[in-house]
Formats: structure tokens, sequence, C-alpha cells
């Protein structure tokens, strides 16, 4: 191929990626949480398939498909065609810890994702079942480590950012658990309200809805500073110094989106997130919207968990 007519078929491409770009969007845009529904990913997936179509014009359906701590639906959207209409629903396990851990990786979260949106921070937050007598994460801690057997704790996923904070918490703590795996959070939260188990470290919106009603007894967040949210809650970190856990959610595409959709994806859910009614929701779930790209956030956090990964010698098969 020459020059000219190398020059020719680019300029083709570009000229019919922006053609799709002017056109988009057509039909309903599909929204994968690669968790069960009723976690915290699928809970603000739902607030914002709520608000997008009537700035998109489309429809916004959110599927929930959870396997493998979220390599499952991940896989499947990199996989997808870049056409904008197969979003991602991303969190820190698909997103930044699951490369380390597991060996079998089907998808490489820097290089087949196109970034779209920071959707949130969220705290993370110890929470007891009500039942119990502990009134205090100083009592909680206590009761951990004076326990003659290991206490148990629910993990939603092997591998997920609140299984490493746990195993953080055994080691900063000195106390010794019984990590109970669930696959997501919303089953793993259904045996705490039940009694199965006793605790968990869980990202605020999927929890707080039953703080407020009375199923679960909320002790401390694991962020640095008192989260504005939630000023009433002390920090772990004043029990076990040192302790910190924050999550995040963004929205990523198949990599090969073009840009322009890309470009209106995330004015669109910028423009979500900056609704009163959206913020409100989002904050009573203990969520801060962020909006703007999450190139960055994926980036360090990912080579934050390599670290921590590492050091804990934590892999799946």
């Amino acid at each position: 191929m020459n020059k000219r007519t190398f020059l020719a078929a680019c300029g083709a491409v570009l000229c019919a990626r922006a053609g799709v770009a002017s056109t988009w969007p057509q039909r309903p845009i599909r929204l994968i949480v690669p968790f069960p529904a009723g976690g915290a990913a699928d809970l603000q997936a739902r607030i914002l398939a709520s608000n997008l179509p009537a700035i998109l014009g489309q429809p916004v359906v959110v599927e929930n498909r959870s396997g493998a701590g979220g390599n499952v639906g991940a896989v499947g959207v990199a996989n997808a065609p870049g056409d904008g209409y197969t979003l991602l629903m991303g969190t820190p396990g698909p997103m930044a810890i699951n490369k380390h851990i597991y060996r079998d990786m089907q998808y490489d979260p820097e290089s087949d994702f196109a970034p779209v949106s920071f959707v949130s921070r969220v705290a993370n937050v110890l929470v007891i079942n009500s039942k119990l007598a502990q009134r205090s994460a100083a009592d909680f801690i206590g009761y951990l480590r004076s326990s003659p057997t290991p206490v148990a704790v629910a993990i939603p996923g092997k591998g997920s950012a609140a299984h490493l904070a746990v195993l953080a918490l055994e080691d900063m703590a000195k106390v010794k658990l019984n990590k109970v795996l669930y696959k997501g959070s919303a089953p793993a939260i259904q045996d705490l309200i039940g009694g199965v188990v006793p605790f968990m470290i869980s990202e605020m919106p999927s929890v707080m809805p039953h703080v407020k009603n009375g199923g679960l007894r909320a002790l401390a967040v694991t962020t640095p500073e008192r989260w504005p949210l939630t000023p009433e809650l002390p920090l772990l970190s004043d029990v076990v110094p040192g302790f910190e856990s924050v999550g995040w959610f963004v929205i990523v595409a198949p990599k090969s989106t073009p840009d322009a959709i890309v470009l209106q994806i995330r004015k669109a859910i910028d423009d979500t997130l900056a609704k009163p009614d959206v913020i409100g929701k989002l904050n009573s779930l203990g969520a801060t919207p962020m909006g703007g790209s999450p190139e960055k956030q994926i980036r360090t956090e990912s080579a934050k968990w390599k670290q921590v990964v590492a050091a804990a010698q934590l892999n799946v098969e």
C-alpha cells in the first residue's frame, strides 16, 4: 500500500467512526455490573441507568454478570464490539486487583478498556450484626483478639478489595479470622443480617440502608479522615493505627470504542452526577460523586494493589 492509499484508507476509517459517533445512540445501552444485584456497584449502576436516558435518548439496561471476582462480566465487555452500546461498571477488583492475583486473566484492565467516567468514591465501613453486644470498634476488636477461636468474617469474593482489607486487618490488629467467601456483597450481607456471620468490611452503599433500618450496626469507617457523609462514625484507624481502605467505581468501555462516543458518554454521566437528586441518592448510600476520566485512578490503584498482593502472597487459580 503506497502512502496516498494508506492516508485515504485512514481517512475513510476516521470518517466512518465520526459518522457512527454522530448518530449514536440508536438503541438501548447495556451497563454490565460484574457482581450480583444489590451490591454497591449494582445500586449505583441503577441510579445512573434511571437518569441517563433523559440525556442520551435511549434506555440504559443494567445486566448483572457475576463470577470470578468480577472477571466474567469484565471480559465480556472487553470482548464486546466497541460501538458504545456495552459498558462496564468497574470496581477495584476487576479494574486494579484481579490482574495481580488471577493466574489466567483473559483481559487487561489498563489496555483492553477505554476509560469513560469516574463515578464515585466510597468509604468502607466495619459493620456487625445488630444483635451483637459490641457498641464500638474498640470493643469489637477486643472481642476478636480475645476469642479462643477465629471469628468468622464475610468476604464478598476472593481477592476483592474487602478480602484484602480483611487480610490487612488480621495483620495490623493481630487477630485471626475465619474468612467465609461469598459470590458478591448481597449474599454476604444477607447472611450477616441473618446472624450466620458476625461482621464484614464493606463499601457503604451496600450496607448503609441496612444500618439505617436496624439490621446492621456500623462501628467505624476505614478512611484516613472522618467521612463527611457519616461524621458520627469514628475511624477504625483510631483502634488499628494506619488502617485504611477506600472504595471507588468507574465506567469503562471496550478499547475500540471511538473517542467521540467515549466523550459523549462521559459528558452524559458527568451531567447526571451533577444533578442534585442524583447527588442526594449517592450521598444517602455513602458515595461521593466524582466525574471525569478514571484513567489515573485505575493506573494508580493497580500499582498500589500490586504491592499489597505481593506482600500477602495471594493468588487465585
